[in-house]
């Protein structure tokens, strides 16, 4: 699967232990931080930024990931704990 990278902008986001938003927070991922995102859905970035992975809500409205590179694989819904 191919890696693509992002640039956070607007502030911090919430880096994820799963791809709930009542999930453990693992880290602030601040503004002007590269992401690797190697896959997504509707709602979830998964994703690693340093040398931590998890999940990134996708819709927040001010903030946003700035993409280069190939297209995102979409991941398939057995990734989810929605426990």
């Amino acid at each position: 699967m191919p890696k693509q990278y992002g640039l956070v902008t607007g502030g911090g986001l919430n880096l994820r232990a799963q791809p709930d938003i009542s999930s453990a927070r693992l880290t602030q991922i601040f503004n002007n931080t590269t992401l690797i995102v190697v896959a997504h859905n509707d709602d979830w970035y998964s994703t690693a930024c340093g040398t931590l992975t998890g999940y990134v809500m996708k819709r927040q409205p001010s903030h946003r990931i700035d993409f280069r590179g190939p297209r995102l694989t979409a991941f398939a819904s057995s990734a989810y704990n929605t426990s």
